[in-house]
């Protein structure tokens, strides 16, 4: 039986996507570009920051399926490839999931 009053002291853990979205949108130029000219897209973005914080990774998911539906919509009506938003978007996506996660 071992003796709990000789366990090692509990650190505090570092706060769970402490970055803001401004802070992850700077390593991610395409996203970073678009969102500041679609306000929807950047309320998207910064759902799935909140989310991630709150460990939610359902939520997180569904607003960066939002965000993908939303870049989808912006090529198809303004015939501009979003490739490279939507390859950002899924290292946005990644990088808070794994976030998350810890």
């Amino acid at each position: 039986m071992q003796n709990l009053t000789h366990q090692p002291p509990q650190l505090p853990q570092a706060p769970c996507c402490a970055a803001t979205l401004r802070e992850h949108l700077s390593s991610l130029p395409a996203l970073q570009h678009t969102a500041s000219n679609h306000p929807m897209l950047q309320d998207w973005l910064q759902h799935m920051l909140t989310e991630a914080a709150a460990r939610n990774q359902v939520m997180l998911n569904w607003y960066a399926s939002r965000a993908d539906g939303y870049l989808m919509g912006l090529s198809f009506n303004s015939k501009r490839s979003v490739t490279g938003e939507l390859l950002q978007l899924g290292q946005l996506c990644r990088r808070l999931s794994a976030e998350a996660a810890q």
